[in-house]
């Protein structure tokens, strides 16, 4: 979950000197990062891992499909905000 700290401050920095290719290499480094979470936690019996599964999984289909798109700074803006909700959503359940 390291990498996904790092990406969101790397996500702060691209909102204050933002860039197209930067902001994609970022939620495709989210992407990436929440699908191998997924794929640790996939095929474990607990209800507690099969939910953690699902929601590293819905992580990296948001944090992919947004890496697809053309990237604006506003765009980019709410696409982070979606990530990082969804990234704190987790944390409210588990910590």
């Amino acid at each position: 979950m390291g990498d996904m700290r790092d990406n969101t401050n790397s996500a702060k920095d691209v909102l204050t000197n933002f860039d197209t290719a930067s902001a994609n290499r970022i939620m495709e480094r989210y992407a990436v990062d929440a699908r191998a979470a997924s794929d640790m936690f996939t095929g474990q019996g607990g209800a507690k891992e099969k939910d953690l599964a699902s929601r590293f999984k819905q992580l990296a289909a948001t944090a992919n499909a947004t890496s697809q798109a053309p990237m604006t700074k506003a765009g980019f803006r709410k696409a982070l905000s979606d990530v990082t909700n969804e990234c704190k959503s987790c944390h409210s359940a588990y910590n």
